[in-house]
Parts: structure tokens; C-alpha cells; sequence
């Protein structure tokens, strides 16, 4: 469930321009936000889908150092989960 707060720091600061989510990434960290919820803000607040959302995030200023292992995390869930469909 995304936080009301976060969807009231989005409205208040996007003007439209892609240029403005540096400083929500930023507001919305400093109020608790994770990188998963900035990824759904912008699909529920922008309908943008799930891909173009992460690509945004893990590419911002704001979340970009966790961008290598946040992809190595995800390589390893991958992986495990396709090891199971072969059992």
C-alpha cells in the first residue's frame, strides 16, 4: 500500500516535467519513502508501467548508489526462481 503522505509530496512538487522527480525522489526518501514506493508512485500517480517506473528510479541521483545491488539482488531471485520451475 502507497502512503497518502507520499501521493500528497507528489502532487505538491511534480509540475510535469520529468526534471522534478530528482527533488521528489529526494523529499520523498527524506519522509520515509523506499525505492520500491518512488517506483509506484510514478505508475500510480504518472500510469507509467512497471519497467519504465524502475528504469526512472534506479537510474535517479537519489537511489542510482544502490543501482548495482539492487540489480544483483534481483539476478539471484531470478535465478533461484527459474531453478525451481525446472524441479
Amino acid at each position: 500500500m502507497l502512503k497518502q503522505e507520499y501521493k500528497i509530496i507528489f502532487r505538491k512538487y511534480f509540475r510535469g516535467r520529468f526534471e522534478d522527480l530528482e527533488e521528489i525522489f529526494e523529499i520523498l526518501k527524506s519522509n520515509g519513502a523506499s525505492m520500491a514506493d518512488c517506483v509506484k508512485i510514478l505508475i500510480f500517480e504518472l500510469d507509467l508501467p512497471l519497467k519504465t517506473a524502475d528504469e526512472i528510479v534506479i537510474n535517479s541521483k537519489v537511489w542510482g548508489h544502490l543501482k548495482k545491488d539492487t540489480k544483483e539482488l534481483r539476478d539471484v531471485f531470478y535465478l533461484s526462481i527459474k531453478g525451481r520451475n525446472k524441479e
